[in-house]
């Protein structure tokens, strides 16, 4: 069923909402890159307020003047910048910043790009006696953090402490947690549900290939318990809006994970005027009800936007957008865990850092041999096992089990499924030859069982840290 039945064009049910999914697919592939990184005190090693003059908006004004001309507002507060391409600087609730690229059509533009900016958030930073870092967490105490001046983070905020038990790590997700995400387009109904199925299959793999949050930095925890507990917070904010979609893992559709989407409850509505945004706290309500009967409490109608403005709000770990598909599993670069022995690109340690999970993605995902012996690889363990693998290895990491065999032997395999993906888009001159190259220290990391968590342990074992924060910085 491709078309919609409403006459104002809204979809009334998941299968319709999954039509409208497909009708978003466009002949292209591009590729795009989302950053969230910290910032800290360069002196203190504290995170920093939104106010004063070396505090976020600070930091938000003086990128302005160098490649992000247009500021975004919210009341007095700037919250955001837009710059030419698409790319984008905006704010997470507890002051980490999110860079987003401009998409391209390979790997090696987007990359140059993408180090250029850092490059230049990191220049900006140190103006202001402040350091961008990357890794899963931001290194500091919960109760160090600051919340930045966003109405929707106040209702997220009371919305997750309500979950109770269940959303126990919602703040830490919120004001802590870093990551890099990629972005991948679909060209049809069923490449989008062929991706969809890839990357939940291929997600608990890529979270313990990057894992790179060892410490809570809870009062009284100095050991690491986690490989990744940025994958832990995000286990217990929401069961409603997170993880795997267990409907996409063996019989994937696109109503399938539109049914999941649409029973998540909302959090917020956002009311939209002249010029401004309201974000209204909806408690949990259904949208599924309110999408069934076309208009909210008030009797103000819907609109396609308002249905964007929901599946924004599911944190699943691969999400769908208008064209795209959001690749969420992984923790944030470490360029202290890179260890570069190549030339050109290839000897730039930020580069292949900020390169590497992209690069696995692209390698899996965009060329046909790879794709289909990656869901033949994926497809070897069953469904409970996979959720099982999931839910072990924010703790356990590349030790964990994988069916009759471990995630690290499943993650040698996928890395050098997606290099070979990499080098047939290369000789088809889609891609720069070095690009394979970029995942040929992962490969070394994986012969040793080693993901960047145990270089980050080493490096707080060395000189607690203040030698951490070295090994994240991105500079």
């Amino acid at each position: 069923m491709d078309h919609f039945a409403t006459p104002d064009g809204l979809p009334r049910d998941a299968l319709e909402l999954g039509s409208l999914l497909a009708s978003k697919a466009r002949p292209g592939r591009m590729v795009g890159l989302e950053l969230e990184v910290g910032v800290l005190d360069a002196e203190t090693l504290a995170p920093v307020t939104h106010e004063g003059p070396r505090g976020i908006g600070a930091f938000l004004e003086r990128l302005q003047r160098t490649r992000w001309p247009e500021p975004t507002y919210e009341g007095e507060a700037l919250i955001g910048l837009c710059g030419p391409g698409s790319e984008r600087i905006t704010i997470e609730p507890g002051g980490q910043v999110e860079l987003s690229t401009r998409p391209t059509a390979d790997l090696a533009p987007m990359l140059a790009n993408g180090v250029d900016r850092v490059r230049l958030m990191s220049s900006v930073a140190r103006e202001l006696g402040l350091v961008i870092v990357g890794g899963g967490l931001l290194p500091a105490a919960q109760q160090a953090v600051h919340w930045m001046p966003k109405g929707r983070y106040a209702i997220m905020r009371e919305y997750f402490a309500g979950l109770g038990e269940a959303g126990h790590l919602g703040h830490v997700m919120m004001q802590r947690t870093l990551s890099l995400q990629v972005s991948l387009d679909y060209t049809s109904r069923d490449d989008a549900k062929e991706l969809l199925q890839l990357a939940f299959r291929a997600a608990p793999l890529a979270t313990a290939i990057w894992a790179a949050s060892p410490f809570t930095w809870a009062e009284g925890e100095e050991g690491a318990s986690f490989q990744s507990y940025r994958a832990e917070a995000w286990r217990f904010t929401d069961p409603h809006r997170q993880g795997l979609v267990a409907s996409q893992l063996s019989g994937p559709s696109l109503a399938g994970y539109a049914e999941h989407a649409l029973a998540a409850p909302m959090m917020f509505r956002i009311e939209r005027g002249e010029g401004h945004e309201t974000y209204l706290p909806m408690k949990g309500a259904s949208f599924a009800h309110q999408l069934a009967r076309g208009h909210w409490e008030n009797g103000s109608p819907l609109a396609e936007q308002d249905v964007w403005d929901h599946l924004g709000s599911i944190f699943t770990d691969a999400r769908i957008k208008p064209s795209l598909l959001e690749l969420r599993s992984t923790d944030g670069p470490v360029p202290g865990a890179v260890k570069v022995t190549g030339e050109g690109p290839l000897a730039d340690k930020l580069l292949v850092a900020l390169g590497e999970v992209p690069a696995f993605w692209v390698g899996l995902c965009y060329d046909a041999t790879a794709r289909a012996q990656a869901l033949e690889s994926l497809r070897s363990i069953s469904d409970a096992e996979l959720q099982r693998a999931h839910a072990e290895v924010p703790r356990q990491g590349l030790a964990t089990a994988w069916g009759s065999r471990s995630v690290v032997d499943a993650a040698r395999e996928l890395i050098e499924i997606a290099r070979g993906g990499l080098r047939r888009r290369a000789e088809q001159e889609i891609e720069r030859p070095w690009v394979a190259d970029l995942l040929d220290g992962v490969r070394c990391r994986l012969e040793r069982g080693r993901s960047p968590s145990h270089d980050l342990i080493e490096a707080h074992q060395r000189g607690g840290r203040a030698a951490l924060v070295e090994a994240v910085q991105l500079k």
